[in-house]
């Protein structure tokens, strides 16, 4: 887990705690249980303020990691007939992500870039000095009980007396120390009780057999073992006020389970004043407290436990209780304000990007670079060497620092990866698609509230009121992603869709499906009167000067794909059939795609309204980022939101990002899927602080 994700779980630890502890408390007041009950719920909440969290956040990353392999595993290939492959829902979010800024509340810090390691630094110094204090306790109790001395005939006759009342069978041991000013039971592997010697002939037999019978009923409930992991829990997590009031009621709800299990032996109100007078005996005393939720804060509670009668719990009481744990489960379920940290180099680097050109230098390879391009292409160079190939290209504002090829795009003939690399774009095809769509709704020509029973007459009842919209969104649930839809012709792809049983109800859920982007590929066609790739071309790709982009039916000069986990079997070609056009189909270099990132501003070639509509955050996806049309939007742990087109089949990988805020941009297009996607953003960012040096 990294730093943003501890940070993350820690304050979902500290949102549980507060609301957790005071719903619970609200709870066992309302309803009257035994305090051996109240006992294990306080340890149910004190496990899920700890653990919960933290195995929130595991899941996540873990379920970030595993996206892609799961999605292609549980494909189910198409026909032999057609050689193919689809793109996996696999843009989850880079492992810091917290959920989008509008989904919940947050608070904000800006703090240094050292940050997250002094505040590493502050926890394991807490966790230290705490795990001291606890391992001195320890040895203190060692040299007290080595100190410790059997005790006189008499209370040895209780102690057996006592001990002879109950079903135990380990070997228990009582001690007689001047060390200790309360009885306490300790041992572990040698269980024992250690009674004050100021209280060896004080107290008479009656209170002595009380005081017995409480420790006796410690080690029966094995309490010397639970007290020690709460303790260790405390030390870990010091800095959470709620794991500390929580242990504070185990404390108590211990001496009170005993003090249960000793009154229904003995007379409830002699027991109580036993209590009493052991305390006003004891409480002077300047010795260590080895029984910690014995006296302080407790001893009224457990007094009045055994004398006062059991009130009457009114309707309000537990309407009330009903209230707070209602409220509890709700924020629970919104889930803890978003913990957004902003990770600033000192001193403050403005987003204010200068028109200065960088100063500029050839590789070895004749690629121009910067010295911000120099520290990105160090360590695109050690991936390579790991098995990583591609074409990288980063720009921060309007000057390029790094665009490069990296691996071989051929390995069978030695071809390297350079930066005019063609490659298939997969999944990139969709931001065209998207782009489309609204150019021709800006037009007039349609509109994203269209069903698709105004363009098609092929699909069946239920499925013809799908809306471009939830095409556009991924939310139509008209297939599923591994159906067998493929065809060369598009009637025969919709009709295909139409027999297809459907994933969800349109509207009713969320799941990336390439075949809605190749839908609204024939809406297209339909609407501008061109094939799908006539409208592209002249529409987009032309007008951008997109001199090296087309579709999978040119495979002229295209890197070759590779699969496997060491990315060791080549990925044969694809055939460009519908299914894929719309969604799939792109061939392009990273330089061009760059340019159509910036071409989508120019509004002779996208509208200033249709794209205004791109950058849209609309539907939270099932990875926790937000899906607008083309685009998706993932908020980063500093609060700042990610543009993201993200690509992927069996042998490439490969995305657009931009960062609004920090003005940067990458294109990055990857022929083999050697793990490296959601290591460079960091990179990039370290890199944009250097370039904002070099400006």
């Amino acid at each position: 887990m990294n730093g943003h994700g501890l940070l993350s779980a820690a304050s979902a630890s500290l949102w549980l705690g507060l609301l957790l502890a005071p719903a619970v408390l609200l709870a066992t007041s309302a309803w009257r249980l035994a305090a051996r009950r109240r006992y294990l719920v306080w340890w149910l909440v004190l496990a899920v303020i700890v653990l919960a969290p933290l195995g929130a956040e595991v899941v996540r990353e873990s379920r970030v990691a595993s996206h892609e392999s799961r999605e292609t595993a549980s494909r189910v290939p198409p026909p032999a007939s057609i050689s193919t492959s689809v793109e996996p829902a696999n843009s989850a979010p880079e492992v810091s992500d917290i959920a989008a800024p509008d989904a919940r509340p947050s608070w904000s810090f800006s703090l240094p870039a050292s940050a997250p390691r002094w505040l590493l630094i502050l926890w394991a110094a807490g966790v230290v000095a705490g795990l001291v204090a606890l391992l001195r306790e320890v040895a203190l109790l060692v040299r007290i009980r080595r100190s410790a001395e059997p005790p006189g005939p008499e209370l040895l006759g209780l102690w057996r007396e006592a001990v002879a009342s109950l079903p135990t069978r380990r070997v228990l041991r009582l001690l007689v120390s001047d060390r200790v000013p309360m009885p306490a039971a300790c041992g572990y592997t040698h269980p024992a009780v250690l009674v004050p010697r100021h209280l060896e002939g004080t107290l008479d037999d009656t209170e002595m057999r009380h005081l017995l019978l409480h420790e006796l009923a410690h080690l029966e409930r094995r309490d010397d073992w639970s007290l020690a992991l709460e303790r260790t829990i405390r030390v870990f997590w010091w800095w959470n006020p709620a794991v500390w009031w929580v242990g504070h009621r185990l404390d108590a709800e211990r001496e009170l389970a005993c003090d249960e299990a000793v009154a229904s032996r003995v007379d409830r109100r002699t027991y109580a004043r036993t209590l009493v007078h052991v305390a006003e005996l004891s409480l002077e005393d300047s010795g260590p407290s080895l029984a910690p939720g014995a006296l302080r804060g407790t001893l009224a509670r457990r007094v009045e436990s055994l004398v006062k009668p059991i009130p009457r719990i009114t309707f309000a009481t537990r309407a009330t209780a009903a209230g707070g744990a209602l409220l509890a489960l709700t924020g629970v379920t919104l889930g803890p304000p978003a913990l957004h940290v902003a990770m600033i180099a000192e001193p403050v680097v403005t987003t204010e990007v200068s028109a200065k050109p960088l100063a500029m230098r050839r590789d070895a390879s004749g690629v121009a670079v910067g010295q911000s391009g120099l520290a990105l292409d160090s360590i695109f160079a050690g991936y390579a060497e790991s098995g990583f190939s591609g074409t990288v290209l980063v720009a921060f504002g309007d000057n390029v620092i790094l665009e490069k090829g990296y691996g071989l795009a051929d390995r069978e003939k030695g071809v390297p990866a350079t930066a005019g690399t063609r490659y298939s774009a997969a999944g990139i095809t969709k931001l065209f698609t998207a782009a489309a769509v609204l150019t021709l709704e800006d037009e007039g020509l349609l509109n994203v509230d269209d069903p698709l029973s105004k363009w098609t007459d092929r699909l069946p009842d239920g499925k013809n009121t799908v809306t471009l919209h939830q095409l556009l969104t991924h939310t139509d649930g008209l297939t599923r992603q591994s159906a067998p839809v493929y065809r060369e012709s598009a009637d025969g792809f919709v009709s295909a869709v139409g027999r297809t049983p459907a994933a969800f109800l349109p509207g009713e859920g969320y799941r990336y499906n390439d075949f809605g982007h190749s839908l609204l590929g024939v809406v297209v066609e339909k609407a501008s009167g061109k094939t799908y790739e006539e409208h592209i071309l002249h529409r987009f790709i032309e007008r951008a000067g997109l001199k090296h982009t087309g579709f999978e039916s040119d495979r002229e000069a295209m890197a070759i794909e590779y699969s496997g986990n060491h990315a060791e079997t080549r990925v044969a070609p694809r055939a460009y059939v519908w299914g894929r056009r719309g969604s799939l189909g792109l061939v392009s270099t990273a330089g061009d795609l760059y340019r159509w990132f910036r071409a989508m501003n120019d509004p002779s070639i996208v509208p200033a309204a249709a794209r205004a509509r791109m950058l849209v955050p609309l539907v939270r996806t099932d990875w926790g980022a937000m899906q607008g049309y083309g685009w998706d939007f993932h908020t980063r742990a500093d609060g700042r939101v990610i543009w993201r087109r993200v690509a992927g089949t069996p042998g490439f990988e490969g995305e657009i990002l931009h960062d609004p805020v920090g003005k940067w941009t990458a294109v990055i297009l990857v022929n083999s899927r050697i793990g490296w996607r959601f290591k460079v953003w960091d990179a990039i960012e370290r890199a944009a602080l250097l370039s904002a040096g070099e400006r």
